[in-house]
């Protein structure tokens, strides 16, 4: 059976690469509200290489019912329930797609929603690119309704205000502009408490899909809006540069931190919280520890590795470089 997935498995290897490359990071706990991280494993990756050897993922001999076959067989072994959270999420998302390429759409909306729930929303485009699966999956099955909820409730509380507005313009592009202005609502507060760039996106973005849809009621509310902040940005150059910052801002390299040979020796796990200032030449600086756990073990390296971090500089709507707050989380697990 041919089938056109071999672009998909590049994309996925590249996000694998990268989010092993990464600051251990990992999706939160939902059941206890901690959050929990881990790098990808051993086991992990000896799982997954089954999949894909077996299954042959290439364009001249793919079985895709073999692949689910296996991946289920794998689901079923005992081993299974030792991956942790980021060999989950690749699991996850491989049989996610295998059931899309079936077009049984409630099998991959339940595997990328599993994927999705085992994800960092820090590893920004491992994120990015598992929600993209699961709303695509969720508008093929006209389930994204369903597929809000269920974000609205455990995951959009601890997104950032890009990746809000991210799902809020897929949603706008479906023709379900109305969930998309929720969507946006939860971005206008969340961007309040952010700096100018994150309230310029905000705006930029509802002012776009308001025109898009033809609702100049929802246009002349934010204009009002904006009109009582002050802003000194004109209408046209919030339009014109919402085509010209997709990129902007993004993680083009994150250093994973070095264990720390005290807290390696005595077996001892943790994290720390690095915020910092993406400067305008894409650099972090003023880097500050906000949270350990525990104090005194992952502090130094968290920092060392924050500042070998690289981000797309972005640029504001005035067409000039700028900054913005941005956080890390670094976790060093013994497990696996």
């Amino acid at each position: 059976m041919k089938i056109g997935i071999f672009n998909f498995f590049a994309v996925l290897l590249t996000a694998t690469l990268l989010h092993s490359a990464n600051a251990a990071e990992e999706n939160q706990h939902l059941e206890n509200g901690e959050i929990h991280y881990s790098t990808p494993s051993k086991l992990g990756d000896d799982t997954l290489e089954r999949i894909v050897s077996v299954a042959a993922y290439d364009k001249k001999n793919s079985d895709v019912k073999m692949a689910i076959e296996i991946a289920k067989q794998i689901e079923a072994e005992p081993d299974f329930k030792l991956l942790n959270h980021a060999d989950l999420a690749q699991f996850y998302s491989h049989l996610g797609w295998l059931y899309s390429e079936e077009n049984n759409l409630t099998e991959a909306i339940k595997y990328h929603t599993l994927t999705l729930d085992n994800r960092s929303c820090y590893d920004y485009q491992a994120y990015r690119f598992s929600t993209n699966q699961l709303l695509l999956s969720g508008a093929k099955a006209n389930k994204l309704e369903e597929i809000y909820h269920s974000l609205s409730k455990k995951h959009f509380p601890s997104l950032d205000v890009e990746q809000l507005l991210l799902i809020g313009e897929f949603y706008s592009e479906n023709q379900r502009f109305d969930l998309a202005e929720k969507i946006f609502s939860l971005a206008d507060e969340k961007s309040k408490q952010c700096g100018e760039f994150e309230r310029y996106q905000y705006f930029a973005t509802y002012i776009k899909h308001a025109t898009i849809h033809n609702r100049k009621d929802v246009l002349e509310k934010i204009a009002d809006q904006y009109r009582g902040e002050s802003r000194t940005i004109k209408w046209s150059q919030l339009v014109a540069w919402k085509k010209n910052f997709p990129e902007s801002g993004l993680p083009i390299k994150k250093t994973a931190p070095q264990y720390p040979t005290k807290a390696l020796s005595h077996g001892i796990s943790g994290y720390a919280i690095a915020e910092y200032t993406i400067g305008i030449n894409g650099k972090p600086r003023d880097i500050t520890i906000i949270e350990a756990s525990p104090k005194g073990y992952f502090e130094k390296a968290s920092i060392y590795a924050a500042e070998r971090f690289k981000y797309n500089p972005l640029v504001g709507p005035d067409g000039k470089p700028t900054e913005k707050k941005a956080r890390n989380r670094f976790t060093f697990s013994l497990r696996n």
